[in-house]
């Protein structure tokens, strides 16, 4: 279980760099037309990751309830 903590922050971390990196290119194309589809293509990808993470983050979550109630 750990493991799977682990690899949904590294998948958030990841997530992050990606749209941190997206926002400078954004920065740098200050003045010029950035077409729509064109952030559609560079964050589309980094939503999928953030949706599988949160997928596997809310796995482990009911996981941990399932045998936290089985304890008692």
């Amino acid at each position: 279980m750990q493991h799977q903590i682990e690899t949904v922050r590294d998948d958030v971390e990841s997530a992050s760099e990606q749209v941190a990196a997206i926002c400078e290119l954004l920065a740098a194309a200050r003045g010029t037309a950035v077409h729509a589809s064109a952030i559609t293509a560079l964050l589309l990808p980094v939503s999928r990751k953030l949706s599988a993470a949160a997928g596997d983050l809310s796995d482990h979550l009911h996981r941990s309830q399932v045998v936290g109630s089985k304890r008692c």
